[in-house]
């Protein structure tokens, strides 16, 4: 079969698997990406080994109230499919139904006007309804766990449990060497052993000099749209690691954080 040029094999089972475009498959094939089943059978499963969230759990009497607020409008005789029996009850996908729907879905690119009709439907929908999160923002723990375990994913997917490492900026190294060098430090970086990766919280550290505890970070300008979020991060990183942490910003301005007792 010849593919096409946005198709490639998965190395695992021999699935073709078709990608929004050539560009998308070339990066695929080069990670020696798994298709979706693959990387998510057995041992590469999230939910491996591990009981089921609700097993031996029941529903709060509040818990069921709220559920049934939120479909009270398509419960009962308002659900569509209310005193009709399913055309599929007792029935069964044969094997070739299965893949007949596999094969015309695959590669199926979604119309501009079915998207237009989606979007629609969506936005007269939560003119009346409440979105399940509004209102709500994740906690740090939750934050913390959610990067943990994406990291986790990926590294089961793509890299087959090995360490990865993120991307990183060739031109910060020179900076950080050179502070290192006139500030008497030895930094562990992406080009001197790795970045340093502390699994508890999920980061990478630009440069980390383990014997004298420090952390060092090379700010690029787009860090001032993301001011919050690298607030956050070093505080966690500071608490944690009772590390001092040095800023270097892209414009040459430095900035020391000193771990407080």
């Amino acid at each position: 079969m010849e593919l096409k040029e946005n198709e490639k094999y998965c190395p695992k089972c021999g699935k073709v698997i078709t990608f929004y475009n050539k560009y998308k498959a070339i990066i695929s094939i080069k990670n020696g990406s798994l298709c979706k089943n693959c990387c998510r059978k057995g041992e590469k499963n999230p939910m491996f080994g591990k009981p089921g969230y609700f097993k031996n759990k029941k529903l709060t009497n509040e818990h069921k109230e709220k559920i049934k607020k939120n479909h009270a409008d398509v419960s009962g005789n308002k659900n569509p499919m209310f005193g009709k029996e399913s055309a599929m009850k007792g029935k069964k996908h044969t094997k070739d139904a299965i893949e007949k729907i596999s094969k015309g879905n695959k590669g199926k690119i979604v119309s501009k006007e079915t998207k237009e009709k989606i979007s629609k439907i969506k936005i007269e929908y939560y003119k009346t309804h409440d979105g399940a999160t509004l209102g709500k923002k994740h906690s740090d723990e939750a934050k913390n766990k959610m990067r943990i375990s994406a990291i986790k994913r990926i590294s089961k997917c793509k890299f087959d449990n090995n360490q990865f490492y993120p991307c990183y900026n060739k031109k910060s190294i020179s900076i950080i060497e050179d502070y290192a060098k006139k500030n008497n430090f030895n930094f562990v970086h992406a080009e001197n052993e790795g970045e340093y990766y502390i699994n508890e919280l999920g980061y990478w550290l630009d440069g980390y000099d383990i014997e004298k505890n420090t952390a060092i970070e090379f700010n690029e300008k787009y860090h001032k749209y993301i001011k919050d979020k690298d607030i956050e991060r070093r505080k966690n990183i500071i608490n944690f690691l009772k590390c001092d942490f040095i800023i270097i910003n892209e414009d040459g301005t430095i900035n020391i954080l000193k771990y407080d007792n």
